[in-house]
């Protein structure tokens, strides 16, 4: 885990085990609120859509939170400027993945726990159902927009060589043989690299440095070039953008609105 641990995303297991007390430590549980109900790590507190996503019910995509409800949300968590924010998931953690960049987005010092639940119980780390009581905090967004792809950015780049479109959904949503939207298959000259290639054995979120770097660069996507990711709400293009960041990938990008927005949107191509 060396080479990884160099990027500042990932904290394993023993680290936040070390930490779990830590007064300027917020732990997130990126979960459901059943599995968070039936036990989660210590001081950690549920983590959901309403505190990510912007509130838009009759919108088909998950678009991130505005500036001004994430500094609320964020604050109500129990999130400072200066709070180190660790979240962690579970069955390959692609949820937490987007809590985590949702928390970069605006600024926000934030890490991932580099294993899922599951794996962090069966290694006998502590658990219980201790909800915490949170005081609430300020907290002032940043943006960061480097990390963040816009629909006509990406309308505007198609066909340049300079621009990687990434698809992490599977081969089958890909190809159009599992439709969940108006329009069927895929942003057009995509590579699809499934999401769950990157995902590690044994509840580890991640692969290794070589087996994610293998993944990658056998599909023609090199550090030079820009790396926009999607898949049907931004969950699993979440975690594929991470294990880009973790290469040290320095142009890679979300799509946060992924395939459920370009999929419904008329005016936009697909192939």
């Amino acid at each position: 885990m060396a080479e990884i641990e160099k990027t500042e995303i990932l904290v394993s297991v023993q680290w936040l085990k070390d930490h779990l007390l830590d007064a300027g430590i917020r732990i997130l549980d990126a979960r459901t609120p059943r599995e968070y109900m039936y036990g989660h790590i210590p001081n950690a507190v549920l983590v959901g859509y309403e505190h990510i996503a912007k509130d838009e019910p009759n919108a088909p995509y998950l678009e991130v939170i505005p500036k001004e409800d994430a500094e609320k949300a964020f604050g109500d968590l129990g999130i400072g400027n200066n709070t180190t924010v660790i979240v962690y998931g579970d069955r390959g953690g692609s949820y937490a993945a987007r809590v985590l960049w949702t928390l970069e987005y605006y600024g926000a010092k934030a890490k991932l726990l580099e294993a899922g639940f599951q794996r962090w119980a069966r290694d006998g780390y502590p658990v219980t159902r201790d909800v915490p009581q949170v005081k609430a905090r300020e907290f002032k967004a940043e943006v960061n927009s480097d990390i963040r792809a816009e629909t006509d950015y990406i309308a505007k780049k198609l066909g340049d060589p300079s621009l990687v479109v990434l698809d992490s959904r599977s081969p089958d949503e890909y190809n159009g043989l599992i439709v969940q939207t108006a329009r069927k298959s895929r942003i057009p000259g995509s590579v699809n690299v499934p999401w769950d290639l990157c995902v590690g054995a044994n509840g580890m979120l991640f692969g290794s440095p070589d087996a994610l770097r293998k993944v990658f660069e056998e599909r023609g996507i090199t550090k030079d070039k820009e790396v926009a990711t999607y898949c049907m709400v931004g969950e699993r293009a979440a975690h594929s953008y991470l294990a880009l960041r973790l290469l040290g990938y320095p142009k890679a990008k979300l799509y946060e609105k992924s395939f459920s927005e370009w999929g419904n949107s008329p005016n936009l191509p697909v192939e």
